[in-house]
């Protein structure tokens, strides 16, 4: 079975070269310190200061988001992924028994991904800077101080998620094409995220599911099933060996 360390495939590459150039467009260096370009600033403050000030951000809109942020935070998307697994080993579907590992494995990598540059460039989130400057739209960037707004966690995964899925069950096309467009609106309606943290989480997300769907194909399902009875007994000789 292939691992992380396989080289990435072209389309993976790809997401790879547009997701650096993003993060790289939207930063500039200055100094010992990172800011923010100033037109992509006022990009993401119009549309955060549009975002607070429209009604979908109070009533059921609110409570979706919220529900649909829950749902994609590490304890579910691990009980889920184990659930998957264990489903398809009931079940005798290796492709489900496949699919769940390889989601957490995504996941993971993401998490070191994101968390690595959020750690790094320590952007604030706009709606608790909102509450810092007292009622004031400033783009607030400290390094290394832990602030978690770029890229967007959810963003990623949700890209990532979907190139995945789209890998392994081609035929709920609609539904893994709207899942990242959900929990991109979702981070949006609660004003977590600027424009740019999504954008770029997008395309930090696509390179992740590119790379692992890459590295963990979705074989046939009688293909995984030689594999496996190969590694059953092969794992068997093993253990007769040493006894």
């Amino acid at each position: 079975m292939r691992a992380f360390y396989v080289l990435p495939n072209v389309p993976a590459m790809a997401f790879l070269g547009v997701a650096l150039g993003t993060v790289l467009l939207i930063l500039k260096l200055d100094g010992p310190g990172v800011a923010v370009a100033q037109w992509i600033r006022d990009i993401d403050l119009a549309v955060a200061r549009a975002t607070w000030g429209a009604d979908a951000r109070m009533g059921p809109l609110t409570f979706l988001a919220t529900v649909a942020t829950v749902a994609f935070t590490t304890l579910p998307v691990i009980v889920a992924g184990l659930a998957c697994w264990a489903i398809g080993e009931w079940r005798d579907d290796p492709r489900l028994a496949r699919f769940g590992p390889v989601v957490l494995r995504a996941g993971l990598l993401q998490v070191a991904v994101t968390e690595t540059i959020k750690l790094i460039t320590g952007r604030q989130r706009p709606i608790l800077a909102l509450a810092m400057c007292g009622g004031e739209w400033h783009d607030l960037w400290h390094p290394f101080w832990r602030w978690q707004s770029f890229p967007s966690g959810h963003a990623a995964f949700g890209m990532a998620l979907c190139i995945i899925g789209l890998a392994y069950y081609p035929r709920g096309r609609p539904f893994w094409l709207a899942l990242p467009l959900v929990l991109f609106a979702a981070r949006f309606t609660l004003v977590r995220h600027y424009l740019s943290d999504i954008w770029a989480a997008a395309w930090i997300g696509g390179w992740v599911g590119a790379l692992i769907a890459a590295s963990y194909p979705a074989l046939p399902d009688d293909v995984l099933r030689r594999i496996k009875a190969r590694a059953r007994t092969r794992s068997a000789r093993c253990r007769g060996d040493t006894t």
